[in-house]
């Protein structure tokens, strides 16, 4: 990929679709703001991270896919907003410590700070590149059988955040 030089510009919206993207986009005055980071596709950040599409947002962060030039893969780089106390960072921190067993949850790989406006700070936390959205597949007829081994996955991993006392009946301790 290092050699490629295709460009990703998006989605092309018609004039027909206008009131589907400002359903689907993220509130353009959490930028005017500060409260998200500006990036743009073909950005690199922190010298590493080459920004190639948006993957998705929430009211505390935004998440884009990029290419690590560094380690030579894709990674999805959740960019938090400054006003976010870090607690998924801190949460994270607390299990990669104590579980024994990480392999099927999804932690962070490596953490970095953007500069914000008015000397605020945006934490990146960049995480491995899993398969499709969830909620685009939820509609989606699956066999049993994938179904089945994704929840074992799920009751596997939540089991190893009840044993190391992170987990108590579905409530974080």
């Amino acid at each position: 990929m290092g050699s490629q030089t295709t460009v990703d510009y998006g989605y092309f919206v018609g004039s027909e679709d206008e009131d589907d993207v400002e359903v689907m986009a993220e509130p353009r005055d959490r930028y005017i703001r500060g409260l998200y980071y500006p990036v743009q596709i073909g950005e690199m950040l922190d010298n590493r991270y080459w920004v190639q599409h948006k993957l998705g947002w929430g009211g505390y962060s935004t998440v884009w896919l990029a290419y690590d030039t560094q380690d030579e893969k894709a990674v999805a780089l959740k960019i938090l907003s400054p006003d976010n106390d870090q607690t998924e960072y801190h949460i994270q921190n607390i299990i990669l410590r104590i579980v024994q067993d990480t392999s099927g949850l999804l932690t962070y790989q490596s953490a970095f700070h953007l500069p914000g406006i008015n000397n605020s700070s945006h934490m990146v936390l960049a995480y491995p590149v899993r398969g499709p959205n969830l909620r685009d597949t939820l509609y989606k007829k699956r066999s049993a059988v994938p179904r089945m081994i994704a929840a074992k996955q799920l009751l596997l991993s939540l089991n190893g955040l009840h044993d190391a006392g992170i987990v108590h009946n579905g409530m974080f301790i």
